[in-house]
């Protein structure tokens, strides 16, 4: 997909209808939509992998990544050799704690490490009808959540991913249960109704206090606001979001259980590490003619005067002194726009340990509401475990990912995420109190910052110039395909995002999400085998 050019060979043609700046997600997505739609389109990278911010990193790799941030901040941000180098200034904070480990080329080559993690797909989301009606999903492969865990004062109670699951649950009371089970009922009904009235004193009302009126006790509420919602602010101690907002994403997580398999939770995982996502809709944009060149730098971005005040994109100038005219641009907000003084800041961390948090478990998430460590009554936490049979690790070593958002400036990312961490080397599951034998060590931790720079308040470059922001701190990734598609329909108002190809849909063969159905059974069976 990518090529290899030597001496003074021109890249041909010499004017594009796009040009794409980075390989992340969101410019992967606007570069297959609009390849899709018969634009001639270029995208570059100065890096040698696909990804961007969104990239999967083998053991080694992760180290020299680390290594290379903070060089890049004794540099500065003021000091770079191209366009894209600004890319790496989203990072700070960057280390690790442990030595590295000593691998052979084969087993380094086991890892997949996913910079934007945790991030899971919702059964039912913006990126499964997205992969669906690109038919990019014949390029990447699912396997399902296996469990999902609250963290309720003194012990992880597990997320119910189906009825039986809540009957089965031995921590709740059987009245919460039916409380439960009657709350998720009623907004799977209200999402399915066609015409729902509105109820503005009831749809206007604090989510919280909503759940309090209806007899609801703490630890039920903080299963609906952080487990099933999925909601980050301390919503008791300040409520923020409406019973319209939250039941948005509510309906969204009853929807998506049991979607490919009876039984089955909400969410999935990528085979490979989420770094395969990008490469998916680069290679459904290459098919339809987009030219892919990487480890390509621009020196320069060329501008010429618009109408008014406003500046056009008139194109770009390589390293190696070629000029490319285009009539759209789109590349990280790190790289292009100025930045705003509202940006997000996400401390994320990654550990490689040597066994599960969960015994018998592969693949798990857990959540930490506010106030689950002193340190934090801000924002809830949220750590995702992956193992050997999503082919991002050896067998018997795991993934740990660990995310928050950073509300204090003068906290690092490890004073951010090291106590949960403890906490979840020494927690107990529901019943099964931990064993201190049993538990995981950790091998390695890297931590680091991320700044996500706000797009809505940052400036464009030019009219006719879009910016993808990096990932941020959300669970799932809803908000880097909305924002894509926003971007694609600004650029081309006239053009369908992506348009699900009839033919291919309706033949057997291209089952879209039989395929998916079919992926995720296979998984299943072959646990029960193994089991």
């Amino acid at each position: 997909m990518d090529r290899e050019r030597d001496g003074d060979e021109r890249i041909q043609p010499s004017n594009f209808d796009l040009v794409v700046l980075g390989t992340g997600l969101g410019q992967a997505l606007v570069a297959a939509a609009a390849a899709k739609n018969g634009k001639q389109v270029l995208h570059l990278d100065r890096e040698k992998e696909y990804g961007g911010h969104w990239r999967s990193m083998t053991a080694r790799g992760l180290h020299q990544w680390v290594q290379k941030v903070q060089e890049r901040l004794a540099k500065g941000k003021e000091d770079k050799a191209d366009v894209q180098e600004a890319e790496w200034d989203v990072y700070s904070d960057a280390e690790i704690v442990g030595e590295e480990m000593d691998l052979t080329d084969r087993e380094d080559k086991d890892y997949c490490i996913d910079l934007a993690a945790p991030k899971l797909a919702y059964c039912e989301g913006e990126l499964v009808r997205t992969l669906i009606d690109s038919g990019t999903c014949k390029y990447v492969e699912f396997k399902p959540l296996e469990g999902s865990y609250l963290w309720t004062r003194s012990k992880f109670m597990r997320i119910p991913a189906s009825r039986a699951e809540v009957f089965r649950d031995k921590t709740l009371p059987l009245v919460q249960k039916r409380m439960l089970m009657r709350y998720l009922q009623d907004a799977m009904a209200e999402n399915g109704s066609q015409a729902s009235e509105p109820r503005p004193e009831v749809d206007n009302q604090m989510f919280v206090n909503h759940l309090e009126d209806r007899g609801m006790p703490e630890e039920l509420q903080d299963l609906l606001v952080y487990g099933v919602a999925q909601l980050t602010k301390n919503e008791r101690d300040a409520p923020s979001t409406t019973v319209r907002e939250a039941m948005v994403r509510v309906q969204q997580y009853v929807a998506s259980i049991g979607k490919f398999g009876q039984g089955q939770g909400a969410f999935l995982l990528t085979y490979y590490g989420n770094g395969d996502l990008p490469q998916a809709f680069c290679r459904t944009a290459a098919v339809k003619g987009a030219t892919y060149i990487l480890s390509e730098a621009v020196s320069e971005i060329l501008f010429k005067d618009g109408e008014g005040t406003k500046k056009q994109c008139a194109g770009i100038q390589l390293e190696s002194g070629q000029i490319l005219g285009c009539k759209q641009l789109v590349g990280s907000s790190a790289a292009l726009c100025k930045q705003s003084s509202n940006d997000q800041v996400v401390s994320r961390c990654v550990c490689i340990l040597d066994g599960s948090c969960v015994r018998g478990e592969s693949q798990a998430l857990f959540i930490f509401p506010p106030g689950s460590v002193p340190e934090h009554k801000s924002r809830a936490a949220r750590a995702l475990q992956v193992g050997s049979t999503c082919q991002v690790c050896p067998r018997g070593k795991y993934l740990l990912y660990l995310t928050i958002e950073n509300t204090k400036e003068e906290s690092s990312a490890r004073d951010d995420l090291e106590p949960f961490l403890n906490l979840l080397s020494q927690a107990s599951f529901n019943t099964i109190e931990s064993d201190p034998l049993m538990r995981p060590k950790i091998l390695i931790a890297a931590y680091y910052k991320e700044n996500v720079p706000d797009t809505k308040s940052s400036t464009l470059p030019a009219e006719n110039a879009a910016c993808v922001s990096p990932p941020d701190a959300t669970i799932d990734f809803g908000t880097v395909v909305k924002e894509a598609r926003g971007l694609f329909q600004r650029l081309y108002p006239d053009e369908e995002f992506f348009v699900p190809e009839i033919a291919d849909i309706s033949a057997p063969e291209d089952d879209i999400e039989g395929h998916i159905l079919e992926q995720i059974m296979e998984d299943i069976h072959a646990q029960k085998d193994a089991k």
